[in-house]
């Protein structure tokens, strides 16, 4: 009985500590419905581009408020990816503020697309859209970048960690990949790639 009541008292503790870190998260309702329900996505064609610029003008007020130049170098034409867009903009604003955060009294964020033509990449990803989201922040430790879209893991004291596990989980279910490395004069970079569907 001891036993029992330990281990539950346990659980419960633990439960809280998890409620109360995905409390402290932005969009935290969104983002544990999302983590949670694996949502239906809804596919269409989507201009890439549009997509981007629509969290762009939502973010850009955080940006200047935290001193953060923003630079956009976008590729020609007008890419189109099968995607939902809505989840896309959760990618694009979990990256974002991951970058915000880790540039706390300002800094640069450079936000690039690139296309890419390669028949020796996986099948399916022949043809594929690049999205680098490049910070000049506090950068990220080797072995906490293998670790970074785990569910519940953080570096940040207070935070679950749930923001870039969705963002890893929508790109699974959009059959893209997400990574991030060292930048090369420090900071973080993020690579979303998602397969094109057509350049218009």
């Amino acid at each position: 009985g001891a036993a029992l009541a330990l281990v539950s008292r346990e659980y419960r503790d633990r439960a809280a500590r998890i409620i109360h870190s995905v409390k402290s998260v932005d969009n935290k309702i969104a983002n544990l419905l999302l983590f949670t329900r694996k949502p239906e996505p809804l596919f269409r064609d989507q201009r890439i581009h549009d997509v981007l610029q629509d969290i762009l003008r939502f973010s850009v007020e955080i940006l200047e408020k935290e001193g953060i130049r923003l630079t956009v170098r976008l590729a020609g034409g007008n890419p189109l990816v099968r995607a939902d867009g809505e989840l896309l903009k959760q990618v694009f604003l979990n990256i974002i503020l991951n970058a915000v955060q880790a540039m706390r009294g300002g800094g640069e964020l450079t936000i690039e697309t690139r296309l890419h033509n390669d028949p020796a990449l996986r099948p399916g990803m022949e043809r594929t859209l690049e999205l680098r989201f490049a910070d000049t922040g506090s950068g990220i430790a080797e072995e906490d970048r293998r670790r970074i879209f785990d569910p519940f893991f953080s570096t940040r004291e207070r935070g679950s960690g749930l923001g870039l596990a969705i963002v890893h989980n929508i790109m699974d279910l959009h059959r893209g990949t997400v990574g991030v490395e060292m930048g090369e004069k420090g900071g973080s970079v993020f690579t979303v790639l998602l397969p094109l569907v057509t350049a218009e």
